[in-house]
């Protein structure tokens, strides 16, 4: 196995691994809105038992955008990560893993550049 082979494969696990860290986190922080928003919605008026029903309708307001946005730079870097080492889609991974931050955006960013790396190794 040469270089470029060994390259491509620590490419392609990085990006894996930034692209399920970042659908993981980005579920937990979509959930942990979710969770905080009905618990404030439950205590500041328990005893208004109709607005509960509106909560649901509500929720699509005060739902975290990056957690949104974090889920799709997942979703992408995950089918970005089968393409590698394509340079296109290094670039790709790259502005993703900028994009998204944290630990996910980190690896997924670092798999982006050892991917160009391969290329052209």
């Amino acid at each position: 196995m040469g270089l470029k082979e060994s390259l491509r494969e620590i490419a392609v696990i990085l990006s894996i691994l930034g692209g399920v860290l970042m659908l993981i986190l980005g579920a937990l922080e979509l959930i942990g809105g979710a969770v905080w928003y009905f618990g404030h919605h439950m205590w500041t008026c328990p005893h208004m038992w109709n607005h509960m029903w509106t909560a649901p309708l509500l929720m699509g307001i005060q739902v975290p955008y990056r957690a949104i946005i974090v889920l799709i730079c997942g979703i992408v870097a995950l089918i970005g990560a089968k393409r590698l080492p394509d340079p296109a889609w290094s670039i790709v991974l790259i502005i993703l893993g900028a994009i998204a931050g944290g630990i996910g955006g980190l690896l997924a960013l670092l798999g982006g550049a050892i991917g160009i790396a391969a290329k052209y190794a």
